[in-house]
C-alpha cells in the first residue's frame, strides 16, 4: 500500500504510579488506503489519543510497526519522524496546542516556517473565514472561545494539504454551523486524496465519513 496509513500489530503501554504496567494498546492492526477514512471507537481513555500520537510519530510503538505512505515512521530517528510529520501528516489535536503568543493566523503558519517554507498566508486567511473565524484573525488563542480555538486548530491541520490528518474529537465543542464548516474542510482534503483518521463520538461526523472502524479496546476492525 503505497499511500495510506498501516498499523502492524501496534502495542503501547505505560507504567502507572504504583509501579504496575499498563497495556493500552494491545496488539492493534488496521489498514486504511489514501483517500479512505479510519474511525476510532472506544470509551474516553481507552486510547484513542494515544493511538492518534503513534500514527503521528509523537511516541514510538512498545511492539509492532507503523506505516505511514509507505513510510515506517516508527523506524525514523526523532528529527526525521519530525520533519516527516511537518510535511505529511495534519493533527486537529483535542487540546488544540495553539501557541499562545501567537495569533490565530500565525499559528497557521508555524507549520511553514518549521519545514523552511514560504507561508501561504493568503490561503490561511481563506481558511480561517471559510470556518466563520472573520473578525478574529489578530486574536490570540486565549481571546477566543473554546469553539474558536478548535477552528482554528483545525484550519492549520488542513491548510497544507497534508496526506493524512489526524483528528481528534474535531467537533465535539462546535454548534451545528461549525460543526458543518469543519466537515467541509476536511471533506475536501479527504477528496483530494488524503487519508482520514478521526477519534470522534458525534454519530452525524462518522456518518458523513463512511469508512473503517476500529474498536481501540478490543482492537476489531469493521468495514
Amino acid at each position: 500500500m503505497a499511500r495510506g496509513v498501516e498499523l502492524r500489530s501496534v502495542e503501547k503501554g505505560y507504567v502507572d504510579r504504583s509501579g504496575a504496567p499498563q497495556r493500552v494498546i494491545a496488539g492493534v492492526s488496521l489498514s486504511v488506503e489514501g483517500g479512505g477514512t479510519a474511525i476510532l471507537k472506544g470509551p474516553s481513555g481507552s486510547g484513542k489519543s494515544t493511538l492518534m500520537n503513534l500514527i503521528a510519530g509523537l511516541h514510538l510503538p512498545d511492539a509492532g510497526e507503523i506505516a505511514v505512505d509507505g513510510t515506517v515512521v516508527s523506524a525514523l530517528r526523532e528529527s526525521a519522524r519530525d520533519a516527516f510529520r511537518a510535511r505529511r501528516i495534519g493533527y486537529v489535536f483535542q487540546t488544540f496546542n495553539l501557541l499562545s503568543p501567537l495569533t490565530a493566523l500565525e499559528n497557521l503558519l508555524v507549520p511553514a516556517a518549521l519545514c523552511g517554507e514560504p507561508a501561504d498566508e493568503k490561503t490561511a486567511r481563506r481558511i480561517l473565514e471559510e470556518l466563520g473565524l472573520c473578525g478574529h484573525l489578530d486574536k490570540r488563542p486565549y481571546e477566543l472561545s473554546v469553539g474558536q480555538r478548535q477552528r482554528v486548530a483545525v484550519a492549520r491541520a488542513v491548510l497544507r494539504g497534508p496526506s493524512v490528518l489526524l483528528a481528534d474529537e474535531p467537533t465535539a465543542n462546535l454548534d451545528e454551523e461549525s460543526s458543518r464548516a469543519v466537515m467541509g474542510a476536511m471533506r475536501r482534503i479527504r477528496d483530494g486524496g488524503a487519508t482520514l483518521v478521526l477519534a470522534t463520538h458525534d454519530p452525524l461526523l462518522a456518518e458523513a465519513f463512511p469508512g473503517v472502524t476500529l474498536d481501540v479496546v478490543t482492537g476489531e476492525v469493521r468495514r
